[in-house]
């Protein structure tokens, strides 16, 4: 044979032979490493649940979606694939590899979540009803709570672009130097009615703050989204003067007694998202007390809706207070504890009435971060019909947003005897809504409990809860194409 050919002939099984290789390593991965490693728990999300024999007609509709989502989630070495991508993007082209964050200059993160480029550039304002949605809400809200003698605080806390914006792309460029964001206008309408409710604006202390700044050391880690320790000691100390506006002789945070307590890896960091978390480095830090004996703090839950109670015997006779916050609230939730008699604070984005009213406290603090103004009006909307009808059916009732997959929790009182549930949206294509219930005495929902309907366009579907539910899960499965939205949850007494 000639040698020549037998090289090519050896060239060409040895091609043959990788390509083979290559299309069975994800088959070999499926079975060799668990889903959950190949998961999408990096992106902060859960994978979609493992396909499970259909039992209805809803079911088998679904079947195809929920396949091909669960699919996508686990497939054979998708982390791998993922960071090879990501190395790809970020190295070789200069761009973030997913669509949730914007690489800025000098290596800075910006997230896009809840239309945050357009809110910032100016192509998204406020409109009237808008504005006067949240201005009338938060009204409200403070009405209540006075009826009771709880003082009211709503804080924003500012996207990192409002206090960083010299490192934002091009394609964040405002589209006029004087574009208001939508935390400029609501501040802006809040300030000309003050009576409206206490909203300090954290914005001036933290631009303030800036000229400490040490490269790697400034007021928000430039690989997330949230303040590093000396942005949150900037916070806290805005947030307590406010608390303390009419206090005399007022506290103050002791820096120097504070100790810097450096978080695991790069603290908050977008990089393990983006699956390449060891390339992408940082220090991140918070703030921590040297001494013993300061407020006892207690974790009451670390699920959906982290719960954390804190008492202090120092300040016995100071106020109770209840945080209603989301991500942003574990940033001053130490620092603030010190100084209050009590504090319960729950992440969350509900505003619950019951807990108001069960825990008694001095003060309520809502603090949301700015990218919630995009989303949240219309849960002020319902908030009116909730004060308007306490004690009335419906008895629990939310306006809420629609991700894939959502789970929504709501504690049901008074509802020995059933309920009927009122699930209403809009569905583009056809989406599966399932509602599972669970009994006070347990924790979780299983599948034997639960309720289905197959949803598509505008509905409105009506399911029978059995008595003693304590709580109801919401669970929406979505193949991510077209879009959900569930715009109505009440359930009432039968």
């Amino acid at each position: 044979m000639n040698p020549r050919t037998a090289a090519g002939r050896g060239g060409a099984l040895l091609l043959v032979a990788g390509f083979i290789g290559m299309s069975a390593a994800p088959l070999v991965d499926q079975f060799a490493r668990d889903a959950e490693v190949r998961g999408p728990r990096l992106e902060r999300r859960a994978a979609a649940p493992a396909v499970e024999w259909p039992v209805s007609p809803a079911e088998v509709l679904s079947l195809p979606r929920r396949i091909e989502a669960r699919h996508a989630d686990t497939f054979g070495l998708r982390d791998k694939l993922l960071r090879e991508r990501g190395r790809l993007h970020w190295f070789g082209l200069g761009r973030s590899p997913a669509p949730i964050v914007d690489l800025g200059g000098d290596g800075w993160t910006y997230t896009t979540i809840d239309a945050s480029r357009e809110a910032w550039r100016g192509t998204m304002p406020l409109v009237d009803s808008e504005l006067a949605c949240w201005v009338d809400g938060l009204a409200r809200r403070r009405d209540w709570l006075a009826r009771l003698g709880v003082r009211y605080l709503f804080v924003v806390a500012p996207n990192k672009e409002s206090i960083y914006p010299e490192h934002l792309p091009a394609s964040w460029k405002k589209i006029s130097p004087s574009a208001p964001t939508r935390l400029d206008q609501l501040l802006a309408a809040l300030r000309a009615q003050p009576e409206v409710v206490e909203a300090p604006d954290l914005r001036p202390a933290l631009l303030a703050a800036r000229v400490d700044d040490q490269p790697g050391d400034e007021l928000y880690t430039r690989l997330g989204t949230h303040w590093n320790g000396r942005g949150s000691i900037v916070a806290a100390e805005a947030i307590l003067a406010q608390l303390q506006a009419d206090a005399a002789p007022k506290d103050s945070i002791p820096r120097e007694q504070l100790r810097r307590a450096r978080l695991p890896g790069s603290g908050d960091s977008w990089g393990p998202a983006l699956h390449i978390d060891d390339l992408l480095l940082q220090v991140d830090w918070q703030p921590e007390w040297p001494r013993e004996g300061g407020a006892r703090v207690h974790v009451a839950s670390q699920g959906p809706e982290r719960t954390v109670h804190s008492r202090s015997e120092a300040r016995a006779g100071g106020p109770r207070l209840l945080v209603f916050h989301d991500s942003f609230g574990p940033y001053v939730q130490p620092l603030l504890t010190e100084f209050v008699a009590g504090s319960l604070w729950v992440q969350t984005s509900r505003f619950d009435l019951a807990l108001v009213e069960a825990y008694k406290p001095d003060v309520v603090v809502e603090l949301r971060v700015e990218r919630a103004i995009a989303r949240e009006c219309r849960l002020a909307q319902e908030e009116e019909r909730r004060v308007r009808e306490a004690g009335a059916t419906p008895i629990w009732s939310a306006s809420l947003p629609c991700a894939s997959p959502i789970k929504v929790e709501g504690l049901q009182r008074d509802a020995a005897r059933g309920l009927h549930l009122v699930v209403a949206g809009v569905a583009e294509p056809e989406t599966v809504v399932q509602v599972y219930w669970r009994p006070a005495d347990e924790l979780e929902f299983r599948r034997d409990r639960r309720l289905a309907f197959a949803a598509s366009g505008s509905f409105e579907h009506v399911l029978s809860i059995p008595g003693g539910a304590d709580a109801v899960c919401l669970m929406v499965e979505w193949s991510g194409q077209g879009s959900v939205e569930i715009e109505r949850t009440e359930a009432w007494l039968p």
